[in-house]
């Protein structure tokens, strides 16, 4: 039997049905194409009609796609795949039906080397980092750099994801690849919420940076809020070096 061979421009055609958001256009296009590798076809940017799905928050879409064969782990020419788009964009419904199709969300990084937690903590998208949490997603979980979910939010001031991670066990005292704590950007970037939070759960206000810089060091030109923080908590300008 000859194999049969999808029309030109078919996988175009599904990208753009996607991307206007057509469910109906959509099952048509690929009702004579199930598990046929076409709905994993690629535009110039890497993109396959799941990932824009999920990039553009179009559930049913996704839905239909992932029922008929769409790779969830395929990725961008960055590296994204359909459950870091998701993540990123807060599409929660997206993200969900991603993993209830076997998306690997724990070990398929960016190009940056991120996970989708780490992008939800980054954009503050806190129904997607509760979602990654309890599917599995270790809450201390590093991207290439070091940085937790913890020190993310720490650095951008998203109190509110913060307190979630703290609920679910973070250690608010891991440092990324050059020393760094959340309790040294949570300073540095003068963000007093996320700093008395992490501090309530045992940070350390001494840990310097492998330059030697301590919290209240870098705070120094500015911030004062932030130093009154610091200094009621022990907080020292010189780290000691006996430690």
């Amino acid at each position: 039997m000859e194999k049969k061979v999808p029309p030109k421009n078919l996988g175009m055609n599904i990208i753009s049905a996607t991307y206007d958001n057509n469910y109906g256009e959509l099952n048509y296009l690929i009702a004579d194409w199930k598990k046929h590798d076409i709905l994993n076809h690629k535009n110039k940017n890497g993109e396959t009609a799941l990932w824009i799905a999920c990039r553009y928050g179009y559930p049913d879409c996704a839905d239909i796609l992932l029922e008929n064969g769409a790779d969830p782990n395929i990725q961008s020419k960055f590296g994204e795949t359909p459950c870091y788009i998701a993540s990123q964009y807060g599409n929660k419904k997206c993200l969900t039906a991603l993993i209830s199709y076997g998306a690997d969300f724990l070990r398929i990084r960016d190009l940056r080397g991120e996970l989708p937690i780490h992008v939800a903590c980054y954009h503050n998208k806190i129904e997607c980092v509760k979602i990654l949490l309890t599917y599995g997603t270790p809450v201390n979980i590093q991207d290439k750099d070091g940085r937790t979910g913890c020190y993310i939010s720490s650095y951008h001031d998203h109190y509110e994801c913060l307190e979630l991670l703290i609920r679910n066990g973070c250690d608010v005292n891991i440092e990324r690849n050059n020393g760094r704590t959340p309790t040294y950007v949570a300073s540095a970037e003068g963000n007093p919420i996320c700093l008395q939070m992490i501090i309530a759960f045992g940070a350390d206000v001494n840990k310097p940076d492998k330059l030697g810089r301590t919290p209240l060091l870098t705070a120094a030109t500015g911030y004062e809020e932030i130093k009154n923080i610091l200094r009621k908590n022990g907080a020292r300008v010189i780290a000691d070096s006996s430690l």
